[in-house]
């Protein structure tokens, strides 16, 4: 039994990590590799949550039973119903780790150095993609290989020691240092979310700060295309070709980076105004005397009978809006 559900929870992850990666990327125009390399980061990620109970319910198990035989009065071991037998979670772990770190150090950064080449050939840009990739990890293996050999001379340790207080040593480091700013931050953004002035206030911020960004982004996004508009002005009989062929092959990285950054700016401003008008319309709703709540435009979003029939603008609506939505307006605002 215990074998049938683990094989249900690791399919039923997957289909979820498929069913959020159709939810928030079209399918239809990523490549296939694309795809698969992020359908498979996803599917690790939420593997690793979903299986990590039962690792420890097995364990717990385990532990029971190794202590009976050494107790006089033995405890009663019930075997839960996530029980994995052995031999299945040291093997499901290695494949889970090493594919992660090829995934972390191999696969995803080249295929974002590849997506990011200006070449203009399949081969320039798996080129491209190598030299960044060997010049960065490169210079980070130089630096681990020289202190490594620092640590070993001059402490006179094991090297696997060495590496393995290093990884610990790095670990904890981390922890403390994004645990503590989560354990502050996260309640404070909570409680400042409730405050309606300060979200309004702080949308406005992001608003004009979101303003100026989005025109430097128009304005790079034209010169650069004015700079590649120069390609169909030469033909490919003109001597000036292969200038312009140099000219083009180190503006293009730039061309992507400013179209990414366009669309990402594009994306963003009408979710920000949306919020923008919602929290101006639910601090004109709190102060009125009438418990209606007022929109200052007609959402073009369909609304299903459920909605129709609890969030009404005299009673759902005023308090979901007023309060509820409140508790998330400032979790998730861009920029």
């Amino acid at each position: 039994m215990s074998g049938v559900v683990l094989g249900v929870v690791v399919v039923v992850v997957f289909f979820l990590a498929l069913f959020l990666l159709h939810r928030y990327g079209d399918l239809r125009r990523q490549q296939r590799l694309v795809l698969v390399g992020t359908l498979l980061a996803w599917y690790l990620c939420f593997l690793i949550v979903f299986i990590l109970p039962f690792d420890v319910s097995t364990t717990i198990y385990k532990q029971c039973l190794i202590d009976n035989v050494a107790a006089s009065e033995p405890k009663v071991c019930e075997q839960p119903w996530s029980y994995i037998p052995d031999g299945v979670l040291p093997v499901f772990w290695r494949v889970v780790y090493w594919t992660s770190q090829f995934l972390t150090w191999l696969l995803l950064p080249f295929m974002q150095s590849y997506a990011r080449s200006g070449a203009f050939s399949r081969t320039g840009k798996i080129k491209t993609a190598l030299i960044e990739n060997g010049i960065y990890y490169g210079t980070y293996l130089l630096v681990f290989v020289s202190l490594l050999v620092y640590v070993v001379i001059h402490l006179n340790r094991e090297l696997q020691t060495v590496c393995i207080t290093a990884a610990n040593t790095w670990g904890l480091f981390l922890l403390v240092l994004l645990l503590g700013y989560g354990l502050v931050e996260i309640p404070r953004s909570y409680w400042l979310s409730s405050n309606p002035a300060y979200l309004l206030n702080k949308t406005y911020f992001k608003v004009a700060k979101m303003a100026t960004e989005k025109a430097a982004a128009e304005e790079d996004l034209a010169d650069v295309m004015d700079v590649s508009s120069v390609n169909q002005s030469v033909s490919s009989s003109s001597p000036l070709r292969k200038h312009v062929d140099t000219i083009l092959s180190k503006v293009k990285t730039r061309v992507i980076r400013c179209v990414q950054r366009s669309t990402r700016v594009q994306v963003q401003w009408p979710i920000l105004l949306n919020r923008a008008f919602h929290l101006e319309d639910v601090s004109k709703s709190k102060a009125s005397a009438v418990r209606y709540f007022m929109h200052s435009f007609d959402s073009d979003r369909p609304r299903g009978w459920i909605q129709k029939l609890l969030c009404t603008p005299s009673v759902g609506e005023f308090y979901t809006a007023g309060t509820l939505s409140l508790q998330f307006s400032g979790m998730y605002a861009p920029g």
